[in-house]
């Protein structure tokens, strides 16, 4: 496996929902957004199959932890599923998660629990 850059890819997903029209309020000049933004979960899922390494001062996460708070300070919560982690990476997936406004990561061991896992996020993001 390659390095993780966990911190830019929460970093472009935090331009991309303060940036895109898509995922902005109707404005009803323009006709350009989302209708029903006002009635819609903001969240993202973040699959972290590795320790963060980009950049290279992120190793315990508190990088994109940060990144992850700025997303929920924007709005939108970081949901994280620890997908085939070795055992002392958890907790940087667990302060991201955190930083994300969802508390804990979800821990993945194979492929076979990943699709439930993402249905069950899906589902509490369906509940808020």
């Amino acid at each position: 496996m390659g390095p993780t850059p966990t911190a830019p890819l929460l970093e472009d997903a935090l331009h991309f929902v303060q940036t895109d029209k898509a995922v902005k309020p109707l404005d009803e000049q323009t006709g350009e957004g989302d209708p029903g933004f006002d009635c819609r979960a903001k969240a993202a899922i973040l699959i972290l199959d590795g320790q963060p390494s980009k950049p290279s001062l992120d190793s315990d996460g508190g990088i994109s932890a940060a990144a992850a708070a700025a997303l929920l300070a924007a709005g939108w919560k970081v949901y994280v599923v620890a997908f085939q982690l070795p055992v002392d990476t958890l907790p940087v997936a667990a302060a991201i998660a955190s930083g994300g406004g969802t508390l804990e990561a979800v821990v993945v061991s194979d492929a076979g629990e990943l699709k439930p896992a993402i249905s069950a996020i899906l589902d509490k993001i369906g509940a808020e």
